[in-house]
């Protein structure tokens, strides 16, 4: 019984800590993410850069990072879900109504 309660216990706290992404860490893959697309579309990072002031969560950089690598040519901008990664808070599950490709297809300089 009691490792039915200590398995069920980890379970939960796994499931509600926010991760978060050091600024370096952060940096690194918004870096590789955009270097990517720019090669691959032959265009220069869009300008001004994506900088990482404060660590991130983990669930927001990863959104903003694998939206800027399905980005279509030419690589203009950033797609709109990178500006989660400047939110105090962990972006929650997108709603089944919501088409996250279409809305990636909003881009910021």
């Amino acid at each position: 019984m009691v490792p039915i309660l200590l398995l069920g216990l980890s379970f939960f706290v796994r499931c509600s800590s926010e991760e978060t992404i050091s600024v370096e860490d952060a940096q690194s893959q918004v870096f590789s993410a955009v270097q990517y697309v720019s090669k691959k579309c032959g265009d220069p990072a869009p300008s001004p850069p994506l900088i990482v002031f404060d660590e991130v969560y983990k669930r927001n950089l990863d959104l903003c990072t694998i939206a800027i690598t399905r980005t279509e040519c030419p690589f203009l901008g950033y797609p709109i879900s990178c500006v989660l990664m400047y939110l105090d808070k962990e972006a929650s599950n997108i709603p089944w109504y919501v088409n996250y490709e279409e809305l990636n297809k909003i881009k910021f300089p």
